[in-house]
């Protein structure tokens, strides 16, 4: 429940981001004099205005605000004012950043960010790193994000910029929800608060009375919540901020949906809806319908449902916001598999498909899979359904991998970083040796006051260098100690998992070859004892059943902690004896199939793959009272891929999950023992499915 509040909280989010660019609360900038000041003699003062002009046009007027941003740069160029040159750098970053160009964005902030480190503007400086941190948020780095997010406050203490210390302050607090550590979430937003109380900017205090509200939301701490929510509501009110006010009202009709306050849920949508359509706000108008036609889809009213995303679509084609449309186009295809109109809903996917490639959205193609697939599952057919949901592990798979290529490159960011802080020591380092020369020259005659002076500016700079260099052994040294801590709990758990498998093959030898030849021998002596006695034969006859039954279990057991037809044959012949013996025994039917060439895996995979098996087959005869049983294992070149299923109780995963179920995490470290993925899918009374990949080692 918390990680799905969590995903709308990040939705929410980049929604609100993008809409603060486009709201202008009913008025535009409006520059009547902008020709007068084009045909003014070009100085440093024209630059200034033009640059204070485009930088007031760049939310409502983009394609303007570039004109006037280029001709400030020209005019900049000619005159070599590098200021100029770098704070036009900085207004076209926010301009393609408002308008979602992200990769111009983040050109046009790198370059205005070396431009000012160059002539030292640390203003500029700073808030070059701000925008580099929102456009890194954006693209979901947010590693590299909080770096440009702390040296913005760094500059900005140098020039004691209070408001823009409170707004990093923010962002923080924004960094720290969305990783879960919601205490110092909590911390920086009320920090951030503070601040703008202490400067008297009473207009950044609104929004980060939503994010406290979100924090609060995200602990269930309901009440609270809703307080803040409403607090913020009035201090919006009082800077006619309408954005702000219609998301507070959102996320109070989000808490009236989990309090199943239904009345509430759409008072609230319709209230923030009316706001958007007073601003002309059409992507909030897109928004609020989308969350209305999820509203009634779980009140399973369909008509509503439809109706609702439908005019959201509408709504986000008119706006051109392909992302919009794509997300109501696949809950319309859900409509229609739920009134098991499956043919048009299969239609709808294919056309959503398309417009994932073209908006390169991978992880919306990804559900789009999953719900092919579904639908052929309920059509019956079973070998459309497999491919699709092949098509959608493909897809994780390449998923996983750009979420590695990401971590690479915020590794490869960090590393240029480091680089550039480098360099700049260097060059400070230089031109301090050259300013030293140039006072020991200057100062010739007074010998001793030249003298003392190079050994403060020596002694201080050393101290800086020392003090830089510590710092960043200390990182490093940090990050080492980390990084071996990661190694050393993977070995450990590995010497654990495997020192079991030992344990138990070393106890089963013993129970088989020890005690269970100690009670054969004893059975064997008790059936050999001549006793003519009347009274002693049933009770010989007694002892030397219990005795053969014991020597029954020990064989049971020993076959259990480590099947003997596994060690000798191997992985499939042991799971085909496995489920012929539950056939024998049990009335659940239980069907294996396997298809590949059933080559011998090393030993400790194939001992871990039985254990996968032995668990799963656990569960389900112990809790699930199901009444047919199926495992299909493919063998491929490079992977094992497993599904099991029964038709049982099912459960709900994340109440599972939660309670921490032995039987589940024993499965879980088994398949990450082998590096392996699994999925979990069950409902209650619909039974469970385990879809487990393990890649083979050449």
């Amino acid at each position: 429940m918390a990680s799905s509040k969590l995903q709308y909280l990040i939705l929410l989010f980049i929604f609100a981001l993008f809409i603060a660019n486009k709201i202008s609360n009913g008025q535009e900038p409006h520059f009547a004099n902008l020709d007068s000041l084009l045909a003014q003699k070009d100085d440093t003062l024209k630059v200034s205005a033009l640059l204070d002009v485009s930088d007031k046009f760049y939310r409502n007027k983009p394609d303007t605000a570039i004109y006037i941003t280029q001709e400030a740069e020209r005019i900049s160029g000619n005159l070599n004012y590098l200021k100029g040159i770098a704070k036009a750098f900085y207004i076209k970053s926010k301009i393609y950043r408002g308008i979602g160009t992200l990769d111009s964005a983040l050109y046009f902030a790198k370059k205005s960010l070396n431009l000012s480190e160059s002539i030292k503007d640390k203003s500029l400086i700073a808030y070059s790193y701000y925008s580099l941190g929102i456009i890194y948020q954006y693209k979901g780095f947010p590693d590299s994000a909080i770096q440009c997010y702390r040296q913005c406050k760094y500059f900005s203490q140098e020039i004691y910029d209070s408001t823009q210390i409170a707004k990093v302050y923010t962002q923080f607090g924004t960094f720290y929800k969305f990783n879960g550590v919601y205490d110092s979430a909590a911390y920086y937003y009320l920090e951030s608060i503070k601040l703008f109380k202490k400067i008297d900017d009473e207009k950044g205090i609104g929004p980060n009375l939503i994010n406290l509200g979100q924090v609060h939301y995200l602990l269930n701490e309901y009440d609270k919540a809703k307080q803040k929510f409403l607090e913020s509501i009035d201090y919006n009110s009082r800077f006619n901020s309408q954005v702000n006010i219609a998301l507070a009202y959102t996320n109070l009709g989000m808490i009236a949906d989990d309090e199943k306050n239904y009345d509430s849920v759409l008072f609230y949508y319709n209230k923030a809806l009316q706001i958007y359509e007073q601003v002309h706000n059409k992507s909030g108008i897109g928004f609020i319908y989308n969350n209305i036609g999820g509203f009634y889809f779980a009140q399973q009213d369909y008509s509503k449902a439809y109706e609702f995303h439908n005019k959201a679509i509408k709504i986000f084609g008119e706006i051109g916001q392909k992302n919009g449309i794509l997300t109501n186009m696949i809950n319309i295809a859900l409509i229609y598999e739920k009134r098991k109109d499956y043919n048009r809903a299969l239609v709808i996917n294919d056309s959503c498909l398309i417009l994932a490639d073209e908006i390169k959205d991978l992880n919306l193609k990804k559900s789009i899979y999953y719900n092919i697939y579904k639908i052929y599952e309920l059509q019956g057919n079973y070998k459309k359904s497999f491919e699709y949901q092949s098509l959608q592990h493909q897809l994780s798979d390449s998923l996983l991998k750009i979420d590695i290529q990401k971590a690479v490159a915020e590794y490869e960011m960090k590393y240029e970083n480091e680089k550039k802080q480098s360099q700049i020591l260097a060059l400070e380092k230089e031109n301090l040796n050259k300013d030293l020369s140039l006072k020991k020259r200057t100062y010739q005659r007074n010998i001793s006051s030249a003298i003392g002076l190079v050994i403060s500016l020596i002694i201080s700079f050393s101290l800086v260098y020392v003090r830089l260099k510590a710092r960043k052994d200390k990182i490093i040294a940090e990050q080492k100690i980390i990084q071996l801590e990661e190694e050393k709990k993977l070995l450990a758990a590995h010497l654990i998992v495997e020192g079991q498998e030992v344990e138990r093959k070393r106890i089963a030898r013993e129970l088989h070859d020890g005690l269970g030849v100690l009670l054969s021998t004893a059975r064997m002596q008790f059936t050999n004892i001549y006793d003519p006695s009347v009274e002693n034969k049933p009770i010989i006859e007694k002892a030397a059943k219990l005795l053969e039954l014991a020597s029954g279990e020990v064989r049971k057991i020993s076959h259990k902690m480590m099947p003997g037809l596994l060690s000798k044959y191997g992985l499939f012949e042991a799971i085909e004896e496995l489920f012929d013996q539950i056939n024998e025994t049990e009335k659940t039917n239980a069907e294996v199939n396997i298809d590949g060439d059933k080559i011998r895996l090393p030993e400790n995979t194939e001992i871990m793959l039985y254990r996968i098996v032995q668990e799963m087959l656990n569960n389900t005869l112990k809790h699930a009272a199901a009444n047919n049983i199926s495992l299909h294992i493919t063998f491929q070149p490079d992977r094992l891929n497993l599904q099991f299923s029964d038709d049982g109780k099912g459960f709900e995963p994340d109440k599972i999950i939660k309670e921490k179920s032995m039987g589940l995490n024993s499965i879980e470290s088994r398949v990450k023992f082998l590096d392996g993925e699994m999925t979990l899918e069950s409902k209650p009374l619909q039974g469970v499915k385990y879809f487990i990949q393990i890649p083979l080692k050449t």
